[in-house]
């Protein structure tokens, strides 16, 4: 093969680089004037995805790439150098040719965005009524739930797997705790109001003992007055010319009838003192029944509630109330889904009738069809991305061409590098 092409001359040398990189691989080496290295296979699509205007416009945008373009003088001394210098040209052209093909699909891309976007704001009549309702809908739905998501009730995890193993007994559950613990209270109140009651007996028998030790002083002075003073009247009466007879009598009268007082004072103080204390006793036992009942029912209360988990009848009646919350919440969350699932499947029906090149990206920029300013920056968006793909095409298809002109210069400077080359370019193909 070497042989035959050294034999060809300069002319047909060229002619076989000419064909480097084709989409195709031919057993016939095309003419260089026919391919002339543009490598159309690639770039027929590329010319085709404008209109003659948005060509006329695109065609007058320069590449700002001065710098990349910016050619240094390359000293070539023998073979070895000349053939590196020709591999780094194909590595190039591979690399300018892989880029050019990622940007056209790309560029088509958002050739086709534009397009839907065009086919959606032109919409009229009733399909244009039906998308945008349909549309609304879903957004109010998916704000509804993501409010419902937002706001979802929040209960301890503990309290309501407990509530949820016993949700058909909660109503008796609360019933029967609240019941205790008023239960509780009142013991609590009735222990206190004993607990007063017997303070007040307890005082008031005090009361009576001072009374009685008050009612034994009065007897003794009673007692030691009459005796100094029948005494001296006796006296009087036995020395004297005078007759204390009626006074005598008329003490020992006085005397009795006080201590007739005193003695009936003293009974009913004692009396008393004996009512007090059976009061005392009464209000001990019913103090003591209270206290056993109470303790009780606060050990019961208090093992329902560290069973639960909680402080009170009135934090588990607030778990209980948001238990009920969450649970209408999750039945209008999933009836909101299934309205949802519903809505939205009209949409993509609707959608999909539209044939647009991409319909599954308006699942997520659903709010651009009713806004109309949403919609007109997506647009801007999408042809400033268009402006810079046409520039990075085009770039790369110049540094292509370039390479392509240096190579084919090459050949026709040194038609004996000319297999060397060919070999180059079948590697490079290979490894593509």
């Amino acid at each position: 093969m070497e042989n035959t092409v050294q034999g060809t001359g300069k002319g047909k040398a060229v002619k076989i680089v000419m064909g480097l990189f084709s989409r195709k691989r031919k057993k016939e080496v095309p003419n260089v004037e026919e391919r002339l290295w543009t490598d159309k296979s690639n770039y027929d699509k590329y010319e085709n995805l404008d209109s003659e205007e948005e060509l006329e416009e695109n065609s007058d945008e320069e590449i700002d790439e001065e710098d990349c373009d910016r050619e240094d003088e390359v000293y070539l001394r023998d073979k070895k150098e000349k053939l590196l210098f020709a591999e780094d040209c194909c590595e190039e052209i591979l690399e300018a040719s892989r880029r050019t093909a990622e940007t056209k699909k790309e560029y088509k891309a958002v050739n086709g965005y534009l397009e839907d976007i065009r086919i959606i704001t032109e919409l009229e009549g009733e399909k244009k009524e039906a998308l945008f309702y349909h549309t609304n809908r879903i957004l109010n739905l998916k704000s509804d739930k993501e409010s419902y998501r937002t706001y979802g009730t929040k209960i301890p995890e503990s309290k309501y797997n407990y509530i949820q193993a016993n949700e058909q007994k909660m109503p008796d559950i609360l019933k029967e705790l609240h019941e205790d613990e008023s239960y509780l209270q009142t013991l609590k109140t009735d222990l206190h109001n004993i607990e007063g009651e017997k303070a007040g007996l307890a005082y008031e028998r005090k009361d009576y003992d001072r009374r009685i030790s008050m009612i034994r002083n009065c007897v003794g002075i009673l007692l030691g007055t009459a005796a100094l003073l029948l005494g001296g009247m006796f006296y009087f009466h036995l020395n004297s010319d005078y007759d204390f007879t009626i006074g005598i009598f008329a003490s020992v009268a006085v005397v009795a009838l006080v201590l007739c007082i005193l003695i009936v004072m003293y009974q009913n103080c004692v009396k008393e003192i004996k009512l007090t204390e059976r009061k005392i006793n009464k209000a001990i036992g019913l103090l003591n029944k209270y206290k056993l009942l109470y303790v009780n029912m606060k050990s019961t209360v208090d093992y329902t509630c560290k069973k639960i988990g909680i402080r009170d009848s009135y934090e588990l009646g607030n778990y209980w109330r948001l238990y009920v919350t969450a649970k209408k919440e999750q039945q209008a969350y999933a009836k909101m889904s299934d309205e949802l699932y519903q809505e939205q499947k009209q949409f993509n029906d609707l959608i999909h009738s539209l044939n647009l090149y991409d319909e599954s990206v308006w699942n997520f920029q659903m709010s651009a069809i009713t806004n109309e300013t949403e919609m007109k920056e997506i647009q801007d968006n999408l042809n400033k991305r268009k402006k810079g793909l046409r520039r990075t095409m085009d770039y790369n298809k110049k540094r292509s061409e370039k390479c392509k002109q240096k190579v084919k210069n090459l050949i026709k400077n040194e038609p004996e590098l000319a297999p060397d080359i060919l070999r180059i370019v079948e590697e490079k193909e290979k490894a593509i």
